[in-house]
């Protein structure tokens, strides 16, 4: 049995089921997959012990509803269009963004398989086309701006033609600075790299893409650039291994992901240029909050099996100082030298 036939009869059962006590007047109960820390599981029941209980359990229901249409009749539609559907109903989009990872989860399947996606934000940009079932194309190097192109939805793209000429994908955490280095291509990083943005912590169509390339393209090398602060290793890690939350997309792991940057050597070099703090041609770099201190601290204990990422965070918290992608010197040239040499 396939994953969509698993949905639609998980989905039919659990409704008979529930029409079933309605009709003979007893409560109903559903049990989730439970993403946060605790118990594996959840139980939302009808009536409930509280409004908002039973109002969880009603849109629950509609969004099941809403995926085995979809599944039924072939239709894919983002997690906004369920939200516009029933606006009365589910009150914010952020209720409707847990719930149908929810129940992904609960199915132990990708959202895709739902039907039902994220709205793209991630963007690409380089000498590569995108080929859709519908028969359509999307080359990523025509845009005038080299702002790259959206990302469509993984379960719509049919197959990425890559020229052989392409040997590199750099990943990039931030839009500004991915459309500054698009902006400016040259030389060897226009005609040898593609380039990707999540625009800060990647969508699930970015993540796809990014494992395609890093997993089925073996002569492709995707590397990534990061800012030199706790959340930018964890954006580097949720490229490489996932989110905790969507541990049931672990599919989408990408461990052979390299890191080239900002590690703590090039802070030591752009400390070593330009010195710290304001005043006299001196770079400001900011001191890690404490809630940056937090997080690595917490990304210590998680990640101890990465020793890359660690070693870098333990230095972060050592010197106390974090560091933009932006602090480094002539960008393009720096970003060049570091993708040929990094990755041999």
């Amino acid at each position: 049995m396939d994953d969509q036939q698993y949905i639609l009869d998980s989905i039919t059962k659990t409704l008979q089921l529930i029409h079933t006590n309605f009709t003979h007047n007893q409560p109903a109960s559903l049990t989730l997959a439970n993403r946060r820390n605790g118990s594996p599981t959840r139980t939302i029941s009808f009536p409930g012990r509280t409004a908002h209980e039973a109002h969880q359990f009603a849109s629950i229901l509609k969004i099941m509803d809403i995926i085995h249409d979809c599944i039924t009749t072939g239709t894919t539609i983002t997690k906004r269009d369920v939200y516009y559907r029933h606006v009365s109903l589910f009150k914010s989009q952020s209720s409707v963004d847990r719930l149908v990872d929810d129940l992904a989860a609960t199915f132990g399947v990708s959202r895709s398989c739902l039907h039902v996606v994220g709205a793209s934000k991630g963007m690409v940009y380089g000498a590569m086309t995108i080929r859709m079932r519908d028969g359509t194309s999307v080359r990523c190097d025509e845009v005038d701006n080299g702002g790259g192109v959206l990302i469509p939805t993984a379960s719509l793209i049919s197959s990425v033609d890559v020229p052989n000429e392409i040997r590199w994908c750099v990943v990039v955490e931030k839009d500004a600075v991915f459309k500054t280095i698009c902006s400016e291509l040259r030389g060897f990083l226009k005609t040898r790299c593609v380039f990707v943005t999540g625009k800060g912590y990647p969508d699930v169509a970015t993540r796809e893409l990014s494992w395609r390339l890093a997993t089925t393209m073996h002569r492709v090398k995707v590397v990534c650039l990061v800012d030199y602060d706790p959340d930018g290793y964890e954006i580097l890690n949720t490229y490489r291994n996932g989110s905790r939350a969507m541990a049931h997309e672990a599919d989408l792991a990408a461990n052979n992901i390299q890191c080239i940057g900002v590690k703590g050597a090039h802070l030591a070099e752009i400390i070593r240029l330009h010195g710290v703090n304001t005043g006299g041609g001196h770079i400001d770099l900011p001191t890690l909050s404490p809630r940056d201190r937090r997080k690595a601290h917490k990304m210590l204990d998680r990640l101890a099996g990465d020793t890359e990422i660690c070693g870098e965070l333990k230095r972060m918290l050592f010197v106390g100082v974090k560091a933009e992608i932006e602090a480094i010197d002539n960008l393009h040239n720096w970003l060049e030298h570091a993708v040929m040499t990094e990755t041999l």
